[in-house]
């Protein structure tokens, strides 16, 4: 009964999936004429060992639904039935379904090529993974062979001239290891050939592994696997828990059990705990495996073991092991024990290993492996736990504004993880005794060792001081200093705080306005800029230009200039330009410019007075007295945008002709 019902379920899918076939098919261009052979079935026969004869596959019985009217027999195929079955059009054997680091693949008459994931290799294509690579190939029915690093593998499948399919899948190693995984419910069986041996597998998982000189075939789980020589010669049964070996030349030998499955003790640390930008050390132990001669632990980014961050062979006298350098994350541990005839065991069970990330930013972390932060880091908290340092409540978000090592603990969701960072207070240069007079001006260059954080700000004591932090360079601050005409005379002391932490401090002498200063206070370090620019000059502002001198339109200019005070600067400037007369003509351009304006306010507002010349390559050329205004706000440490109009005025015949033009562009500052 319950067969019958699942006959009637399959039948109505296929009727569905045959009324949506036709249907998108009325809505496309016509397709090619299939080709079809006529089988008669025979006793015994059902659709689906029909479609695992000819397809290759138990579920690819659609094939017949869809071709022939099965209805009147409940959609199932009874002896002495004629079938129409299509020829298939060529399809791949295998596809590369996942990959990590370098695999490449051949047909028979060419060059190797990379490939990626969606790869399909037809018959005689050969896959090979190279050193510290992996790859998986999977076959139409979900069968899988899983390549390890530096292994050969070549894809056999049945003839692309008929339409019948031969059940099983064939690939033959000629170097490296497989592991083959089969689908329990294909119907399917995977032959694997070696240059000393064959094999054929049935449902479950199995290692095939080729050496000099010999094969082991080990199976993992499932039905026994059948194995002779490379000759067909010595046929042996290997059942589950068991391998044998076969020499070159040589039938199999007998099979036998593979060593026992190595298991963790309660030594494992499956959790562990590091900052963002570092890694974390774990450390596994496992009992030890009775004629063990070695084990092999392996650590992979997912259940796949594809991606492989870590593997280590150790002799049998070592049952511990720290992996080293694991970046936050979640990973899977396996591990397997070596007889003395170089068989595996069964890979243990994954270990879940995950690696939670303690949050902060890039700019408080001054050395993530070594766990040192900025004084007054903010920190995160993994996803589901709350930390905190000794004595304090656990939180989500948790400072650290006591300079010296703290143990951090987490908890939360069954966890409990500890690690130690440590709080560094920077280092901080200055030029001592700086000393300005009331309504002046100033600045302190900041060095900080062994890093600056983003966001220092500020404090003065006192009134009629302020400071405002400039940061100019990596580790490197500047404070910009303005004293008010009233402000209070004596030693001040400018503070540098990182959010609520000090970081440092220096004096500054404000000196009474009649005092002579010393030490040229409004003088700053000098900033230089090199610019680049391009802009139009607005030809048709006077009719004088276009009639009666080669005038320029599109330009490109590239200066050079100087900022050495709040209020003054320099530049000359070089460029190119179309002619904008009947035709186009190179001309060079040439400016120099003094400007005045406030070079340390947001927008950097300017006034300038110079001079310009214009001329045509090989031609006339010209000079003109020039002024303009323009901004120049900063952005970044690096960079000033630059946005300019201007006006040449020339003499001509006792009158000014003048040149309105407009400028774009950005300065580099060092």
């Amino acid at each position: 009964m319950k067969y019958s019902s699942l006959i009637a379920l399959s039948a109505l899918l296929s009727a569905l999936l045959l009324a949506q076939a036709n249907l998108a098919s009325a809505q496309q261009s016509p397709r090619k004429q299939e080709s079809f052979r006529t089988y008669t079935v025979k006793k015994g026969d059902t659709c689906t060992s029909i479609a695992r004869e000819f397809y290759g596959d138990a579920r690819a019985y659609n094939h017949i639904h869809q071709h022939n009217d099965l209805s009147e027999d409940g959609y199932a195929c009874r002896p002495g039935q004629k079938l129409r079955l299509p020829i298939l059009p060529d399809e791949a054997e295998a596809k590369l379904t996942a990959r990590a680091g370098n695999v490449r693949a051949k047909p028979p008459t060419s060059a190797w090529d990379p490939v990626d994931v969606g790869a399909e290799f037809f018959k005689a294509w050969r896959v090979n993974t190279l050193q510290r690579s992996r790859a998986e190939l999977g076959f139409r029915d979900n069968s899988q062979l899983q390549m390890t690093e530096n292994t050969l593998v070549v894809i056999y499948g049945p003839s692309r001239a008929t339409a019948k399919r031969t059940v099983a899948r064939r690939a033959t190693v000629e170097k490296g290891r497989l592991k083959t995984r089969l689908a329990d419910l294909s119907g399917s069986r995977v032959e694997v050939d070696t240059p000393d041996a064959k094999a054929t597998f049935d449902a479950g998982r199995a290692q095939v592994t080729v050496d000099d000189g010999e094969s082991r075939i080990a199976n993992h789980t499932g039905k026994p696997v059948t194995v002779t020589s490379a000759k067909g010669k010595g046929k042996v049964s290997v059942t589950a828990g068991h391998g044998t070996r076969v020499r070159r030349g040589k039938p199999p030998e007998k099979p036998r059990p593979l060593p026992a499955t190595p298991t963790w003790t309660k030594n494992f640390e499956p959790q562990a705990l590091a900052i963002a930008g570092s890694s974390a050390t774990v450390r596994a132990e496992w009992n030890p495996v009775q004629k063990a001669k070695a084990y092999y632990v392996e650590v992979s980014r997912g259940r796949r073991q594809i991606d492989v961050l870590f593997s280590k062979r150790v002799p049998a006298k070592i049952r511990n092991l720290e992996m080293r350098g694991l970046p936050p994350g979640e990973y899977f541990v396996s591990i397997v024990a070596i007889d003395a005839d170089e068989f595996e065991s069964i890979p243990s069970k994954l270990r879940r290993l995950r690696i939670h990330e303690l949050g902060a930013e890039a700019t408080q972390i001054l050395e993530a492996n070594d766990g040192q932060v900025m004084l007054g880091a903010t920190l995160r908290a993994p996803k589901g736990l709350r930390c905190a340092t000794k004595g304090a409540e656990p939180a989500e978000v948790f400072e650290l504004t006591t300079e010296g090592t703290h143990e951090v603990a987490c908890s939360g969701e069954g966890v409990e993880l500890r690690t130690e960072l440590e709080a560094v207070r920077p280092t901080i240069t200055t030029r001592d005794g700086l000393t300005m007079r009331q309504g002046a001006l100033g600045a302190v260059e900041v060095a900080f060792e062994p890093s600056l954080p983003e966001g220092v700000t500020a404090q003065v004591s006192g009134e009629g001081l302020q400071a405002k932090p400039l940061q100019v360079g990596p580790g490197q601050l500047r404070v910009n200093l303005t004293a008010a005409n009233d402000a209070q005379v004596g030693t001040r002391e400018v503070a540098l705080y990182y959010r609520d932490v000090l970081l440092g401090s220096f004096d500054v002498e404000v000196q009474q306005a009649d005092t002579v200063s010393m030490q040229p206070t409004e003088k700053l370090q000098a900033e230089y800029l090199l610019t680049a620019l391009v802009g139009y000059d607005a030809v048709g502002a006077d009719p004088y230009w276009p009639a009666a001198f080669p005038t320029t339109g599109a330009t490109l200019e590239l200066g050079l200039g100087t900022a050495p005070t709040h209020h003054f600067a320099a530049e000359a400037r070089l460029g190119l330009a179309l002619h904008s007369g009947d035709a186009l003509n190179t001309v060079a351009t040439a400016r120099a410019q003094a400007l005045a304006g406030w070079f340390q306010t947001a927008l950097a507002p300017h006034a300038g007075l110079g001079v310009s010349w214009q001329g045509i390559i090989d031609g006339e050329s010209r000079f003109s007295p020039r002024a303009s205004v323009g901004v120049m706000p900063t952005m970044g440490e690096l960079w000033r945008l630059r946005g300019e109009v201007g006006v040449d005025a020339t003499p001509v015949d006792g009158a000014l002709r003048f040149l309105p033009e407009a400028r774009v562009g950005v300065s580099l500052r060092f």
